[in-house]
C-alpha cells in the first residue's frame, strides 16, 4: 500500500477505511502500530488479529482493557507458540510466549479459553502452560487441554484427578483417546458418575475388570450408568449376568440385540429374558384378585358414564397408577399385560395408542406418558395446537396391534 494513502487514511478519521487498513497484510508496521492506539476496540482488535502487526504492538494490545482484543492477541500468539518450531522464527515464538505468560493469568475466561483451545492438540508449546491450563477453575478453558493435550502424562492426570474435583473436568479426561487402565482406574475411584459414564461410552478406554465390577456395583443403584453399561464393548460373561440382574426390560433387549456376544454371553442374556417374562406373569397372576376387584367396580362406574379423563387424569396424579391401567385396558382391550408393559417400557407410542383406542383424549395421554410411564418430557409425545392427536388414526392403530403382538407372543412365552 502506497505510504500517502496510508497517511491519508489515518488522517480521514474514517472508521471503515481504518479498520480496513488494519486488517490488511500489506500495510506497514508503524501504521498498525499507531492502529493499535485507537479509540475503537474495533480496530484495535483488527490489528490484534492481523499477523503482520510488530511485536511492541501486540505487546501494548495484549494489556487492552477490552476483553476482545485480548483475546485477539491470545488466539495470535497460541497459534504461533502451538506451530512446530520449523514453521515459525525464533523471534516470533519468543515474543508469543512472552504474550501467552501475561494472558494466560487473564482474569477474563474467555481470553485463557481462546488460549487453550488454540494449544490443546500441541506437542510444542510449554508444557507448564499446559498443566496451568489443566488446572483452570473454568472448565471452559481446562477441559480442551484435559481431553486432547498430548503433553499431560498419566501422571498428570492422576494428580489433577486426586487434587481437583471438578465434574466436567473428569468428563473430559474420561474422553481422551486413549486413556490408560491406571487413570480409568483413578476416575472410578472418584465415583463421579458423570465421568463414569463417558469413561464407560469411551471405546478407546482400557477398564480393567476389578474397575469395570466396582462400576457395575454401582451401577445397580444409579440408573444413569445402565445404558453406558449396556453399550460398552467387551464385556465379560461375568460382567454380563451382573447387569442383566438390574437393568429395565428395553436394556435388556438392547443387550440381546448386541451382534458382539459370544456364545456364553448370548445364553445368560436369553435366560433372563425368560425369567423376567415368567416374573411379569407371575405377578399378574398373584394380583388377579386385586385388579379383578379394581376391574369390576371400574366397570360401574363405565355404565354410569364416569369412566373419563377427569377420573383417570385424577388417578394417575394422586399415584393410583393400577387403577389407570386397568381402566385403559377395560377401555381399549387391549389386555393387562400389553398396558403393564406399555407402561414399564415407558413406550410413548404405545401409550398414547392406548389412549386412543380407549377414547380417551391426547392431553390426558400425555399426562399419563410423564405421570404413569414416567417418561422425560422431551421424549413424550405432545398434542398438536389444537389439542389433538400427533400422529394419525392408521399410525395409532399400528402402534395398538404391535402392542397386542407383543402380548400374544408373552402368551405363548408362558
Amino acid at each position: 500500500m502506497r505510504t500517502e494513502n496510508t497517511v491519508e487514511i489515518l488522517t480521514s478519521g474514517d472508521h471503515e477505511r481504518m479498520r480496513a487498513l488494519a486488517d490488511d497484510e500489506s500495510c506497514s508496521g508503524e501504521a498498525l502500530v499507531v492502529l493499535s492506539q485507537s479509540l475503537s476496540a474495533e480496530i484495535r482488535a483488527s490489528v490484534a488479529r492481523n499477523q503482520a502487526t510488530p511485536g511492541i504492538a501486540d505487546e501494548l494490545l495484549s494489556k487492552d482493557e477490552d476483553v476482545v482484543v485480548r483475546a485477539e492477541v491470545a488466539r495470535k500468539a497460541a497459534r504461533r507458540a502451538a506451530d512446530p518450531p520449523e514453521r515459525v522464527s525464533e523471534k516470533l515464538r519468543t515474543a508469543a510466549l512472552q504474550i501467552l505468560t501475561r494472558l494466560i493469568a487473564d482474569q477474563e475466561a474467555r481470553v485463557r479459553q481462546v488460549i487453550a483451545e488454540e494449544v490443546k492438540a500441541s506437542a510444542h508449546v510449554p508444557k507448564e502452560f499446559v498443566t496451568r491450563l489443566a488446572r483452570d477453575e473454568s472448565v471452559d478453558v481446562s477441559a480442551p487441554v484435559l481431553e486432547y493435550s498430548p503433553l499431560l502424562t498419566d501422571e498428570d492426570l492422576i494428580s489433577i484427578i486426586t487434587d481437583y474435583i471438578h465434574s466436567p473436568a473428569l468428563k473430559a479426561v474420561a474422553k481422551r483417546r486413549p486413556v490408560s487402565p491406571s487413570v480409568a482406574e483413578k476416575l472410578v475411584d472418584v465415583l463421579d458418575i458423570d465421568a463414569i459414564s463417558e469413561l464407560l461410552r469411551n471405546p478407546d478406554a482400557q477398564i480393567r475388570e476389578a474397575a469395570l465390577e466396582r462400576i457395575i456395583e454401582t451401577a445397580h443403584l444409579v440408573e444413569e450408568l445402565h445404558e453406558p453399561l449396556v453399550g460398552r464393548e467387551s464385556l465379560s460373561a461375568r460382567a454380563i449376568r451382573r447387569i442383566c440382574a438390574f437393568v429395565s426390560d428395553n436394556l435388556l433387549k438392547q443387550l440381546a440385540d448386541r451382534a458382539d456376544l459370544d456364545e456364553e454371553s448370548r445364553s445368560i442374556v436369553a435366560q433372563n429374558v425368560i425369567e423376567r417374562l415368567e416374573s411379569e406373569n407371575a405377578t399378574i397372576s398373584d394380583e388377579a384378585a386385586i385388579l379383578s376387584e379394581i376391574r369390576d367396580e371400574l366397570m360401574v362406574r363405565h355404565k354410569m358414564g364416569r369412566l373419563n379423563d377427569a377420573y383417570i387424569a385424577e388417578a394417575a396424579r394422586n399415584g393410583k397408577h393400577t387403577v389407570v391401567a386397568v381402566a385403559l385396558d377395560l377401555l381399549s382391550g387391549a389386555g393387562q399385560i400389553a398396558v403393564r408393559r406399555a407402561i414399564a417400557k415407558r413406550d410413548a407410542n404405545g401409550i398414547v395408542a392406548l389412549c386412543w383406542k380407549a377414547g380417551l383424549t391426547m392431553p390426558l395421554a400425555r399426562l399419563l406418558q410423564e405421570v404413569v410411564a414416567h417418561i422425560p418430557a422431551d421424549r413424550c409425545l405432545e398434542p398438536t395446537s389444537e389439542g389433538t392427536y400427533p400422529v394419525t388414526p392408521s399410525t395409532l392403530e399400528w402402534n395398538f396391534a404391535m402392542l397386542l403382538q407383543v402380548d400374544d407372543d408373552d402368551a405363548e412365552a408362558s
